[in-house]
């Protein structure tokens, strides 16, 4: 299943918030708060992302101390915390009876919190459950946790270390996303299944440590893959230089090396597949190396294509300046470019008839970019988040397009965040589908420059030549006139001789004789 990228981190999605520095950079604000607050209808959909409210659980829930629960089938699930925060132990009994569960959000922004112990008798760890706890820094997970949710301890950025024990069997999307303090990961020998996303942006996490008793994954050199070796799941954001991916993987997981520190990655005859959004963010990448063996992809100038060069795949992020797409590419892949800041302008030529899902999300040092004729469709959110892309020129019809496509997100107060769209979009005269917004952004019809005529002395004869296409304007059906009298508005006249097309030239010859003349372009 194709992971997308979305506001808020949910279940098989990755947030772009987290994948923003300036968001993150706004939830950093709450480190020292003493209080936690839980999101208001977290489920619900982009927008709603940042809503917060402090309120009472909607469910039957009895105080006992510094908790709120709820009793099922003569278990607790804790659904609130109240208590100052400092070290935690969650307890393994509520009134005579077992806690099974941490519901969802039950700690979510629990900025006062610093350690917890939770109890062998806890079986489940909610979604968002510390979901930025900021100064948490260490975290006991009981051996009976089998699963700990998604996002669960995502942005807790000063936790260092996560152990995961033996009764883990399945560890969330995102579960220690953006967990920037985290150095190593010890997986226990019962995790069979690790969601996506789940360390992203550790960016200090140097190696993954796996039991040799588990059957499902297994590492090499501290990178994580599955037991066979045959999938690379998550490289070590912390890790830097250049690694080449051993000849047994045939599949780069999603995400697998997303913000990675590496300047190059060699990418063996074996590989088949690439997951989604599995280069993008990598600052410090500068090349690609593909195997001449292997017969799915391929690089150009160190930029990776599928094998025939038909598709665009990731262009690596450390590149710097401006990048023209070779003519003949008719496909830019889902994440090829996004969070890429070093890139400043592309050049998409007219082979190109279809852009992918995020394809230039996030890339901060686009002003503008002009999208040929020939492209028909623009995937969800391809030029989402572009805080400085003020300028889109479209040469053909409206195409088109997926959700999002222009949106810019900046983080407002704690939790908020304002919605917008600052491109303007431009189009070409005598082309259709287009209204007064496009993907909500405004729309501006293009006036065309009028064409340069040139006047070259041949013998007894001048040539006049003016170009046939500038930027997507069609300068064809111009007709050259003549005069020898600028003051008499009624004395041009058309000249016999029809234009001929000499290359990117409309040229036509007149010849030299009597009075000077004077020459223009009609249209």
């Amino acid at each position: 299943m194709k992971t997308k990228l979305n506001m808020k981190p949910m279940p098989n999605q990755l947030s772009i918030v987290a994948a923003s520095r300036q968001s993150a950079a706004n939830l950093g604000k709450l480190k020292n708060a003493a209080f936690c607050r839980k999101p208001q209808n977290m489920k619900t959909k982009l927008k709603a992302f940042f809503a917060v409210a402090a309120i009472a659980m909607a469910l039957p829930a009895v105080a006992q101390a510094q908790f709120t629960y709820t009793t099922d089938n003569g278990t607790i699930t804790i659904t609130g915390y109240t208590g100052s925060g400092g070290d935690v132990t969650i307890p393994s009994t509520i009134s005579g009876l077992p806690v099974t569960t941490i519901g969802d959000y039950t700690f979510y922004n629990c900025g006062s919190l610093t350690n917890v112990t939770i109890p062998n008798s806890v079986t489940n760890i909610g979604d968002y459950e510390f979901y930025a706890c900021y100064n948490l820094t260490s975290v006991t997970i009981g051996n009976g946790v089998t699963t700990i949710g998604d996002y669960a301890f995502a942005y807790c950025g000063n936790l260092t270390s996560v152990t995961i024990g033996n009764g883990v069997t399945t560890i969330g999307d995102g579960a220690f996303y953006q967990c920037e303090s985290v150095a190593s990961v010890t997986i226990g020998n019962g995790v069979t299944n690790i969601g996506n996303s789940v360390f992203l942006n550790c960016r200090s996490l140097t190696a993954f440590i796996v039991a040799a008793q588990n059957s499902h994954y297994s590492t090499v050199n501290g990178v994580l893959f599955n037991q066979t070796q045959t999938m690379l799941v998550q490289y070590p954001d912390g890790l830097s230089g250049s690694y080449s991916i051993p000849n047994s993987v045939t599949n780069i997981g999603n995400y697998a090396f997303s913000g990675c520190g590496l300047t190059s990655v060699t990418i063996p005859g074996s590989v088949t597949t690439i997951g989604n959004n599995a280069f993008s963010g990598c600052g410090s990448m500068t090349a690609f190396i593909v195997a001449p063996q292997n017969s799915h992809y391929s690089t150009v100038n160190g930029v990776l294509f599928n094998q025939t060069q038909t598709t665009l795949v990731q262009y690596p992020g450390g590149l710097t300046g401006s990048y023209t797409i070779p003519n003949g590419v008719t496909s830019i892949g889902d994440y090829a470019f996004s969070y890429d800041d070093n890139l400043t302008s592309v050049t998409i030529p007219g082979s190109v008839t279809a852009i992918g899902d995020y394809a230039f999300a996030g890339c901060d040092s686009l002003t503008s970019v002009t999208i040929p004729g020939s492209v028909t469709n623009i995937g969800d959110d391809a030029f989402f988040n572009c805080h400085s892309l003020t300028s889109v020129y479209f040469n053909g019809n409206a195409p088109g397009f997926g959700d999002s496509l222009f949106v810019i997100v900046y983080p407002f107060g704690d939790f908020g965040a304002i919605y917008t769209e600052i491109a303007t979009v431009y189009y070409m005269p005598g082309t259709s589908g287009w209204s007064s917004t496009f993907a909500g952004a405004p729309t501006v019809m293009l006036l065309p420059p009028p064409p340069t005529l040139s006047i070259i002395p041949s013998g007894a004869n001048v040539i006049l030549t003016w170009p046939t296409n500038v930027a997507g304007f069609d300068y064809s059906g111009f007709t050259v006139q003549s005069t020898t009298n600028l003051a008499d508005t009624n004395s041009w006249t058309a000249l016999t001789n029809l234009p001929v097309i000499v290359g990117s030239q409309s040229q036509v010859t007149d010849a030299i004789s009597g009075p000077a003349k004077f020459y223009r372009l009609k249209k």
